[in-house]
C-alpha cells in the first residue's frame, strides 16, 4: 500500500531507478549508450588524426557533397565579399556626413587593394582577396577551422606592403606531435585566460608525401599572434559553439556517417542494376551449348565437356531433335522445348522502392547540418510548393548571415584592419580634422558589415512589393533592402540618377518608381479578355 502511494519518481529512486528517462541505465533504447565526458578541446583533438581525412575524402569523392559545399560557399561568401563602413562619429568626434566620407573612401581604397589585378594582396600572387575568402570559407566548412598568415612584402609596384597567405590549417600542430597540455591545444599556445598567444605551424604540408622534405616535414616554426607594438601575425579563424573551445570542427562531422553508409548503398545499387543489365537471360537444357547456340542463331562460345555414354546419347537424341524441331514465325526463332526445358528472361527491376525515399530523406537530413534546405542539395524543385521553398530559404538564408558575419569579422575584419593601419599610416587615407589617429580609435573607425550575395528570388514581384511596403511602413530603409541583394545603397542612388538624366536627355520617360502591383496587372488582364480592348 506504501508503494502504491507513492509518486513514480520517489518509487523509481527507491528501487535504484532515475528522475530521467535519460538518465536511465537499465533501458533497452539508452542501457549501453554511456559516451565519456569531455571537454570542447579533448573532444575535437581526440579523434582530428582520423576524422579531418575521412571528412576530406568525402568532400573530395561524393559529388553530391561537392557541390553542398561549393553551395553554401556561393550562399555565404558569394563572388565578392565587401565591406560596408560606417565610422563611429560620435566616438571620433566628427558629423555623420564627414563619417559617411571618410567610409567611402576606406571602401574604395579597400576596392582597389583586394581586387588588384597582379593579387600583390597575396602572397603567392594567385588570388584576390575576394577569391581567398572562398578558400578560407572552404576550409572553415570542411576543417572547421581556417588560417592566414599576414606579412609585411613591399614588393616593386605594389602600393601597399600588407599581404597575406593562406595556408592549410592542417599545418598547425603541436611540435614534433607532443601530447595536447593545458596550455597548448592543435599546435595553439594559450595563456591563462585562453587567448592564443602563438602558433606553431609546420615548414611542410605534413600530406606532401610525394614532395616530402625530410628536414622541413620535421620542422616548426613558432608565430606570436601579435608583435610587441599590437600588430596581428595570425589570423586564425573558427566557429565556437562551446566556452572554452580553443580549436573549430567541421559540420560535416555530424553528417560524415550517413553520408558513407548511403554512398556505399548508392554504389551497391548501381552495381547490382549494371549486373542485371548484362544479364539479360538464361536457358535451362540438357542440350549440349553449341547446338543449343545453333538453334538460338548465335555462335557456341566453348566446347562441350565429356559425359558418360548414356548422356551422351541422350544429347546427341536431344540435338537431333532440336534440329527437326526449330520453327521460324515472322522471322523469329521459336523452339519447341522437350520436357523439363526452359528459356527465361532476367528482369533489371530491383526492390528498392524505398531508395529513394531514403536519398531524399538522407538530403535533408545532410542539408541542415550545413544550414541548407533540401532542394539546395539536391537540385529538385519538382516536389516543392512555392510556400515550402521560400519558408525553407529564408531560414537557409538566416543561418549563411549569422554564419557569413562570425567568418567574415575572424578572417575579413582583421585584414581589413592590417590594411587601414597601413593606409592611415602612409597618409594615404587621410584622419578627419578633430578626429584621433586610427591607432588611438582603431574599433571607431573600423565599424563595418561584410556584405555577400542575397538571398535567391523565386518570385520577384511579389518580393519586390513586400520591400516596397516594408519602406513605406518604416520597417526597412532602401540601404537595407539592397543590402540584402548585396547592392550598395549610394551607388544604386547614383548610378539611378545618372540613368534618369541619360533618359532626360534622351527624351524618354521615367521610370517608374515603385513595382507593379501584380492584382492590378490581373485585373487589367481580365478587362481585356472580357472587353477584347486594351483597359
Amino acid at each position: 500500500t506504501v508503494l502504491l502511494r507513492m509518486t513514480t519518481p520517489r518509487m523509481k529512486a527507491l528501487l535504484g531507478g532515475t528522475a530521467f528517462d535519460a538518465g536511465s541505465r537499465t533501458s533497452i533504447e539508452l542501457g549501453a549508450y554511456r559516451p565519456t565526458t569531455r571537454s570542447p578541446d579533448a573532444a575535437i583533438l581526440g579523434d582530428r588524426n582520423l576524422t579531418d581525412p575521412r571528412v576530406r575524402d568525402m568532400e573530395r569523392n561524393s559529388g553530391l557533397v561537392y557541390a553542398a559545399v561549393d553551395r553554401k560557399i556561393d550562399g555565404t561568401v558569394g563572388a565578392s565579399l565587401r565591406p560596408q563602413i560606417k565610422p563611429n562619429f560620435r566616438v571620433l568626434g566628427i558629423t555623420p556626413e564627414a563619417a559617411r566620407e571618410l567610409g567611402r573612401e576606406m571602401e574604395a581604397a579597400w576596392d582597389v587593394y583586394a581586387n588588384d589585378p597582379d593579387f600583390m594582396c597575396d602572397a603567392g600572387r594567385r588570388l584576390s582577396l575576394p577569391a581567398m575568402a572562398r578558400v578560407e570559407y572552404w576550409h572553415w566548412q570542411v576543417d572547421g577551422r581556417a588560417a592566414t598568415v599576414p606579412l609585411w612584402l613591399p614588393r616593386y609596384g605594389a602600393d601597399y606592403g600588407t599581404t597575406f597567405m593562406s595556408i592549410d590549417p592542417t599545418r598547425i600542430s603541436n611540435p614534433h606531435d607532443k601530447p595536447d597540455s593545458r596550455y597548448l591545444r592543435g599546435g595553439v599556445e594559450l595563456d591563462r585566460y585562453g587567448a592564443a598567444v602563438a602558433y606553431y605551424v609546420r615548414e611542410q604540408n605534413p600530406g606532401d608525401l610525394l614532395m616530402a622534405d625530410g628536414k622541413a616535414s620535421f620542422t616548426w616554426t613558432r608565430i606570436p599572434a601579435y608583435t610587441r607594438w599590437g600588430r596581428r601575425r595570425m589570423i586564425y579563424a573558427f566557429n565556437q559553439r562551446q566556452a572554452e573551445q580553443s580549436q573549430g570542427r567541421s559540420p560535416l562531422l555530424a553528417a560524415l556517417k550517413k553520408t558513407r553508409m548511403l554512398e556505399k548503398r548508392d554504389d551497391l545499387e548501381l552495381s547490382a542494376a549494371a549486373h542485371l543489365a548484362t544479364f539479360g537471360m538464361y536457358v535451362k537444357s540438357e542440350v549440349p551449348s553449341d547446338a543449343l547456340f545453333s538453334m538460338m542463331s548465335q555462335a557456341p562460345t566453348g566446347g562441350e565437356a565429356s559425359a558418360a555414354d548414356a548422356v551422351a546419347d541422350l544429347m546427341a537424341f536431344t540435338a537431333a531433335y532440336y534440329d527437326r524441331n526449330a520453327y521460324l514465325i515472322d522471322g523469329v526463332a521459336v523452339p519447341h522445348l522437350l520436357p523439363n526445358e526452359e528459356i527465361g528472361t532476367v528482369s533489371a527491376d530491383r526492390a528498392n522502392s524505398d531508395f529513394t525515399a531514403s536519398q531524399r530523406q538522407w538530403m535533408t537530413y545532410f542539408g541542415w547540418s550545413l544550414g541548407l534546405t533540401y532542394e539546395q542539395v539536391s537540385g529538385d524543385f519538382s516536389k516543392s510548393a512555392y510556400v515550402g521553398i521560400k519558408a525553407g530559404f529564408a531560414v537557409a538564408d538566416r543561418s549563411m548571415k549569422a554564419d557569413r558575419k562570425m567568418f567574415a569579422g575572424q578572417t575579413q575584419t582583421p585584414k581589413l584592419d592590417l590594411f587601414l593601419e597601413e593606409a592611415f599610416a602612409d597618409g594615404r587615407i587621410k584622419v578627419p580634422a578633430g578626429a584621433p589617429s586610427y591607432e588611438d580609435a582603431r574599433s571607431a573607425y573600423l565599424c563595418v558589415e561584410w556584405i555577400g550575395p542575397g538571398p535567391i528570388s523565386i518570385d520577384p514581384t511579389k518580393e519586390a512589393n513586400a520591400a516596397a511596403t516594408n519602406m513605406e511602413t518604416g520597417r526597412w530603409t532602401l540601404e537595407q533592402v539592397l543590402a540584402e541583394d548585396g547592392i550598395d545603397a549610394e551607388d544604386q542612388i547614383a548610378q539611378l540618377g545618372r540613368e534618369a538624366k541619360l533618359r532626360e536627355a534622351a527624351g524618354l520617360p521615367p521610370l517608374g518608381a515603385m513595382p507593379v502591383d501584380p492584382a492590378a496587372a490581373d485585373a487589367n488582364a481580365d478587362a481585356q479578355t472580357d472587353t477584347g480592348a486594351p483597359a
